[in-house]
């Protein structure tokens, strides 16, 4: 008695989570890295599931697309400020560079100039890189002589097996292929396999690049891991079930809306016969009504004594579009795209200000690899510019010296003038600068006074009088 009440609190006592009982699925004991977890065969059968449902499910295309709009758009400048004891001619200097660096991005990121294919500019380069990192899990991206880039699917790189086995590529005990990266043992990236994709299917292997060269973005949950794997991986399974299960409401849908008419024939045998003579009573029978009714209904010829029950008109039911609405917000939190901005009616205005600021915080995170690979590309071409004379630096820099910024995620307009009230009062009391303000809404407060310069200096010459009311905000025209 006493042992039996000792094992009850001591159960008590325990996690819950490793409890076994019969109320729930227990998953079996794993000590397997996440690359383990997921092997080659499972990761290709995973990506050609997230691959289809983007082909062919439109609530696939929206999630890809509405996270695309956030985390793969990105701003550069360049921040090099000049000393500040420095001469008016040295600050002339450190801005002209500024504006030459900045000139000089944005002319490489025309698709002539950045994608070795000539195809995509850099926006849309990041776009399809953030695809791929949502849909596959990762994405290289290589580095070629002259300044271009190119994009590497997750899937051609692979542990390039044909070369293992014909002796091209040495194997050393320090080093292992883990999905296609040659690792050390502290988990480093050396080199990665890249494998062609046949035409046929299938892919063959083609050579082996340096680590320095490509730089692999992806998604990753555990600090050993070597390959992401895709945020939407735990939603797959909930984006086939919707897919199949929207089909097949539609389809009951459809037969909901058909004029069902049923009929009989007191001989029996005369629409069982092949013969032609009772088949075309049947057929005569379809034909008129068809003629009369016209498309939408559905004719049932049966025997005598048979019944047809149609499909009921309440379809899909209110349940099913409940149920529908929760799947979707599932997947929807795959990859923390808030459910208004799917369905905006289901929040007011200040709900989806927080829903708009939340998801922009979110996106911020998930560009940390993106802006990195951004910064650490910039610098290569840096060098490259400089050391073929095509950027001159200022007096007394060094490339190491040259300071830019890729900027993310930024809040929408439309906030900044909500918020007006809030961020003059920020400014006013310290807590934040008018420069990091106007970043956070992809602004720059030195381009919009430069702006605004030469706009009251053309004012001026015009013989017009502007004049910025600052307590309420307005600008007043007058001659």
């Amino acid at each position: 008695m006493f042992n039996g009440i000792y094992n009850w609190l001591k159960s008590k006592l325990g996690y819950d989570a490793v409890a076994s009982t019969h109320s729930r699925r227990m998953r079996p004991l794993s000590t397997l890295s996440e690359d383990k977890e997921l092997r080659p065969d499972q990761r290709q059968y995973l990506l050609s599931q997230s691959r289809d449902l983007l082909r062919n499910f439109v609530l696939a295309g929206f999630v890809v697309r509405k996270h695309n709009q956030s985390v793969a758009k990105v701003a550069f400048e360049a921040i090099c400020k000049p000393e500040r004891d420095a001469s008016p001619e040295r600050r002339r200097e450190i801005d002209d560079f500024n504006v030459a660096l900045e000139n000089k991005i944005k002319w490489w990121s025309k698709r002539h100039n950045c994608d070795i294919a000539q195809r995509h500019c850099l926006e849309e380069i990041l776009c399809l890189a953030e695809t791929h990192r949502i849909i596959d899990g990762d994405c290289g991206i290589l580095k070629v002589k002259g300044g271009k880039l190119q994009l590497i699917e997750g899937d051609c790189i692979r542990n390039p097996i044909s070369a293992e086995w014909s002796g091209n590529i040495p194997q050393y005990p320090d080093y292992e292929w883990v999905h296609g990266v040659k690792v050390g043992r502290t988990g480093r990236a050396f080199r990665y396999a890249l494998n062609r994709r046949m035409p046929q299917g299938g892919f063959e292997f083609e050579r082996e690049i340096s680590a320095e060269n490509l730089y692999l973005t992806g998604y990753f949950t555990r600090s050993d891991q070597v390959r992401g794997v895709s945020k939407l991986a735990p939603a797959i399974t909930y984006f086939s079930h919707l897919y199949e299960g929207i089909d097949y409401a539609l389809a009951k849908a459809k037969l909901s809306q058909l004029l069902g008419i049923f009929t009989t024939h007191g001989n029996d045998d005369a629409f069982t016969s092949k013969d032609g003579v009772a088949l075309s009573e049947a057929e005569e029978v379809h034909r008129e009504l068809m003629t009369k009714l016209g498309p939408g209904t559905a004719h049932v010829a049966g025997r005598t004594g048979d019944t047809l029950e149609m499909v009921a008109a309440n379809t899909p039911s209110g349940e099913f579009q409940n149920f529908c609405t929760m799947v979707i917000r599932m997947v929807l939190s795959a990859v923390d795209i808030p459910y208004a901005f799917f369905d905006a009616s289901v929040a007011n205005f200040y709900g989806n200000k927080f829903a708009v600021s939340d998801y922009i915080e979110s996106c911020r995170r998930k560009q940390t690899d993106l802006i990195e690979m951004l910064d650490e590309i910039t610098d290569w071409l840096l060098r490259e510019w400089v050391a073929d004379g095509e950027l001159e630096l200022p007096r007394g820099y060094t490339v190491d010296d040259v300071r830019y910024e890729w900027i993310g995620a930024t809040l929408p307009k439309w906030m900044l003038i909500d918020k007006v009230k809030e961020h003059l009062t920020a400014v006013a009391c310290g807590f934040e600068s008018p420069n990091t303000i106007a970043k956070s809404y992809g602004g720059n407060v030195w381009r919009n006074l430069e702006d605004m310069q030469e706009v009251f200096a053309y004012a001026k010459e015009l013989g017009l009088n502007l004049a910025i009311d600052q307590n309420n905000g307005f600008t007043q025209i007058g001659a």
